[in-house]
């Protein structure tokens, strides 16, 4: 049975060249080694708010009759079996974990404990939310969802806000839906960033050449 897939990316105005190598090769391995998977087309939506990015990129998927979404973020790196491994798992929504790029550095998945991964585990798990960066998402779970379906929510408790990912992630587990993250894929993937280097930061590094 063949799966209808729309690549879906966010973004502002540029993106990174070891994505944009890292989409090339994963569309034509999908290509050549994987007949089932149909990828109807990549779209792109430019905004500064990324929650209403992928709000419209779910109705040009809608539009296209897709039967899955990949969301993949233009600051993620990663294999070139990337849509054949997760399409693989047939689950209605499954991503990557990645960590933040910036300090202090932490997952952006949660476990269904509450505990943030620590890049240790193997194999797919359920989880209580993972980021959209990398993620695979079956078009009808957005039937059971409503509009906006990715959406920041204030977190009262901790005092900040949290991402769209995490709202997106809400709202699913609420309709009854369950996510799941590929640790062992995670593993080949890189979240890009700059990072601020200071000059307090230069004795560590001087410590760690000797």
């Amino acid at each position: 049975m063949s799966l209808k897939v729309v690549i879906a990316i966010p973004s502002e105005d540029q993106v990174y060249t070891d994505f944009a190598l890292s989409l090339v090769t994963m569309v034509s391995m999908t290509l050549q080694k994987h007949s089932s998977i149909i990828i109807l087309s990549i779209v792109n939506e430019k905004s500064c708010s990324i929650a209403q990015s992928r709000c419209k990129l779910v109705e040009m998927a809608k539009q296209q009759k897709a039967d899955a979404i990949l969301f993949i973020d233009d600051d993620m790196v990663f294999p070139a079996d990337l849509l054949i491994r997760l399409a693989k798992h047939n689950k209605d929504i499954v991503g990557c974990e990645a960590i933040t790029h910036r300090i202090p550095f932490k997952s952006n998945c949660v476990k269904i404990s509450g505990q943030s991964t620590d890049g240790s585990d193997h194999g797919l798990e359920e989880v209580y939310s993972v980021g959209t960066g990398i993620m695979l998402i079956r078009m009808p779970v957005f039937d059971k969802l409503t509009i906006p379906y990715f959406d920041q929510i204030y977190d009262k408790e901790k005092n900040r806000w949290q991402g769209e990912d995490v709202g997106f992630c809400i709202k699913a587990g609420l309709a009854g839906i369950k996510i799941y993250v590929d640790h062992d894929l995670s593993k080949s993937v890189d979240h890009l960033g700059v990072m601020p280097f200071m000059i307090q930061d230069l004795k560590g590094y001087q410590d760690a050449d000797k």
